[in-house]
């Protein structure tokens, strides 16, 4: 499930994601598949992000997923596969971003 929510600090976002999980609208990838459009700190959600791999299309956006200490930043052309299947992040930065996620093959 994909999930698409605006929030200025990301630290809100995880504490918000933590508690409401499943109340987050959905945007799932049938609904979504093409690029999605992130206005500048707006986040998209996956519940599971293992086996998906994100590519940025436009701007520069942050990818975190829970349990992962790592910071991901992946600018325009460039992508993240993401190898955890946990809560994942990807949050546009310093300005809009568009973003493709689709399934590893």
């Amino acid at each position: 499930m994909l999930s698409i929510r605006r929030f200025a600090h990301r630290s809100f976002a995880w504490l918000f994601a933590s508690f409401h999980p499943s109340g987050l609208p959905a945007r799932g990838a049938d609904t979504a598949p093409g690029p999605v459009s992130l206005e500048r700190g707006q986040w998209l959600s996956m519940d599971h992000g293992g086996g998906k791999v994100v590519t940025c299309t436009h701007g520069h956006v942050w990818v975190t997923q829970a349990g992962d200490p790592r910071d991901v930043l992946i600018a325009e052309g460039e992508s993240f596969a993401c190898d955890l299947d946990t809560l994942t992040f990807v949050q546009a930065i310093n300005k809009d971003a568009e973003v493709v996620v689709r399934d590893r093959r």
